[in-house]
């Protein structure tokens, strides 16, 4: 072989070295590059987001208020009837209070009242330590109490005054609470809701309009109610209505009953960002 040939090869091979060599370097450079472009997008994209953050954070809040509320009149009702006794004979006590339960219960049957309607609400027995006595000692106190559910006040308004007597002549002594119901509470209270942020974005309209500011994103929605619920009658004169057996078989007068009204009222905060 000729020695220009041989110069040839040698440049060619060193030719493909150095070619080889450059696109080894380009290679990793590029790679690095797009490292690092990589990392400030990334970088970047944090910064960013962060900013926003912090924007939407400094920007003032605005609570506007809305409210609705509708009178009913409830539809529903339960009265608690029950008995107190004092006494040291657990079992002379609890054949007592059973004998009365029970002749309530048959009595109020006898108005109309159907068994379903009657439902056991407390027996219970405790201690209880009497001060004022000298003695010093401990009694017991045996209440025992049923609730009765009246499904239509309307057409029921004369079985509940009937029903106070009939437990009185029982020989039963106390009148926990007569308690009104809407039955469909529930889905009003989810009309008044509906009808609660409709009047907050009226009251979000009429500040935009006659203020000039622009209340933009939601940041919180709340409700709370203020319901006015009919006061529960309470007794025949007191929270409790101590009856022993002289006075038992007096005839009283059936209590007039009267619903009244319950008005409902939903109320709702919308919190907006100021934009």
């Amino acid at each position: 072989m000729s020695k220009l040939s041989k110069n040839y090869i040698l440049l060619n091979t060193s030719m493909k070295n150095f070619m080889t060599d450059l696109l080894k370097q380009v290679l990793i450079f590029g790679s690095k590059a797009l490292l690092v472009a990589v990392l400030v997008f990334i970088i970047g994209g944090i910064l960013i987001n962060k900013f926003t953050e912090s924007q939407t954070q400094n920007k003032e809040n605005m609570v506007v208020f809305g409210e609705a509320s509708e009178e009913v009149v409830p539809d529903e009702a339960n009265i608690i009837f029950g008995i107190e006794i004092y006494g040291n004979n657990p079992t002379e006590m609890q054949n007592s209070a059973t004998t009365k339960i029970n002749n309530a219960t048959e009595k109020l049957k006898s108005i109309g009242i159907k068994e379903e309607q009657i439902k056991t609400q407390q027996f219970e027995f405790r201690n209880l330590y009497d001060y004022e006595e000298k003695s010093k000692e401990y009694k017991l106190v045996l209440n025992v109490s049923f609730q009765v559910y009246f499904k239509k006040i309307d057409q029921d308004k004369e079985i509940i005054s009937k029903s106070i007597n009939k437990v009185f002549e029982s020989g039963l002594n106390k009148i926990t609470g007569l308690h009104y119901i809407v039955s469909k509470e529930k889905e009003l209270t989810q009309n008044l809701k509906e009808k609660a942020i409709e009047n907050a974005k009226k009251e979000k309209e009429f500040i935009e309009k006659n203020s000039g500011v622009k209340l933009g994103k939601i940041k919180r929605i709340y409700f709370n109610s203020d319901n006015q619920y009919p006061i529960p009658i309470r007794g025949l004169g007191g929270y409790e209505m101590k009856v022993n057996d002289s006075t038992s078989n007096l005839v009283v007068p059936d209590v007039n009953i009267n619903q009244g009204t319950q008005k409902i009222t939903q109320k709702v905060n919308i919190e907006y960002e100021i934009e």
